[in-house]
């Protein structure tokens, strides 16, 4: 989810639903909602018709994206040096 959130512009739920590939709406809607709590997504409500929802990463989130993003690099190349 924060790496789906890590692509610079704010995503729409549908955008995100596609990126995390095939997660549930109803599992989907509770992490965003905890990730809310946690002060790690913002989400925006613009007053359209329809209204129209955007989330995105607080600076909080960036934090914690650089880091598994650091962490997700650390496994790549350890597991790259692993016998097979």
């Amino acid at each position: 989810m924060i790496h789906s959130l890590g692509l610079k512009e704010p995503a729409r739920f549908n955008e995100l639903k596609r990126r995390t590939g095939g997660i549930s709406a109803t599992s989907l809607t509770e992490r965003l909602s905890e990730l809310e709590r946690q002060e790690i997504v913002e989400r925006r409500v613009f007053p359209d018709s329809p209204p129209r929802v955007e989330y995105s990463l607080t600076k909080k989130g960036w934090e914690l994206h650089a880091i598994l993003a650091e962490f997700a690099g650390w496994a790549v190349r350890w597991e790259k040096s692993q016998p097979r």
